[in-house]
């Protein structure tokens, strides 16, 4: 569930920020002391629900971390995954090579379909344009 009062509009369970994260850790502690309270009444049934408690709040806590973590930027998002990208992409336009040369062998096109890599140039075209006018 998300924080108590909060007006996050996150997932369930991540506290978009600090203080979602500060009222998530504040309703757990207004909680426990309440289970403790009544725990004092039932020891036995109350033990089980102040454990769930507390793996709620590790949880929640836990998914906050993570959602900071991707959100700040950092060494994965500013030079590990553009370097995989890129790397990924030029094998996956490289990986037609062997029949291409192949078909240059051979010195015609066989059963060589020329139409994807007509497509795949038109797309790097565009992209290339879209990065020269949205810089």
């Amino acid at each position: 569930p998300a924080a108590p009062g909060s007006s996050s509009t996150t997932a369930p369970g991540v506290a978009a920020n600090a203080t979602d994260t500060r009222r998530w850790a504040a309703a757990t502690r207004r909680a426990r002391r309440f289970i403790r309270a009544e725990n004092r009444k039932k020891p036995v049934e109350n033990d089980t629900a102040i454990a769930t408690l507390e793996s709620q709040a590790e949880l929640a806590a836990s998914f906050a971390a993570a959602a900071r973590a991707v959100a700040a930027p950092g060494f994965a998002t500013k030079v590990l995954a553009p370097t995989a990208g890129t790397l990924l992409a030029n094998a996956m336009f490289l990986s037609s090579l062997p029949s291409v040369l192949r078909a240059r062998r051979a010195g015609t096109l066989g059963a060589l379909n020329p139409v994807p890599f007509a497509a795949t140039f038109a797309n790097c075209v565009g992209w290339l344009h879209y990065g020269l006018v949205a810089n």
